[in-house]
């Protein structure tokens, strides 16, 4: 019984980041007062950039949230099945953690927006690598 509760708890977290995303895909473009939305100052740049961070925030917030919840709740019932020591434990230092990750979709996708728009809010021009798939180069 106490597996299982741990393994609710080590959930609860990730299942409110996935529910997050959902919402915050779920919502308008413009509603800025209303619900939950990605703002900072490099999305109010421009419409474009609102846009664009809503639906990467929103992603990434459901792809974090899944894909930590099913690894925190694996490697806890693994552990607590092959080792004697308390899933107690280990349960603090996974919330620490998933804790810690909350913070990526932010970071990154703040890190994303400021690498593509300038301080305008219009698209950054880029130079073609030399490893792009796209057009040809003369």
């Amino acid at each position: 019984m106490t597996v299982i509760l741990q393994i609710v708890i080590i959930l609860v977290i990730p299942a409110l980041m996935a529910a997050a995303g959902v919402k915050v895909l779920k919502n308008k473009k413009n509603n800025v007062k209303k619900g939950l939305v990605f703002t900072s100052r490099a999305a109010k740049r421009s419409q474009q950039a609102w846009d664009l961070a809503n639906a990467m925030f929103g992603r990434m917030l459901v792809a974090v949230g899944l894909n930590v919840g099913m690894i925190c709740a694996v490697f806890l019932a693994v552990f607590i099945w092959k080792t004697d020591i308390s899933g107690w434990i280990l349960l603090k230092w996974m919330l620490f953690f998933q804790v810690l990750i909350l913070m990526m979709p932010y970071v990154t996708t703040e890190y994303i927006l400021n690498k593509t728009f300038d301080d305008k809010g219009e698209y950054i021009e880029s130079k073609p690598s030399q490893f792009s798939f796209g057009k040809k180069r003369k």
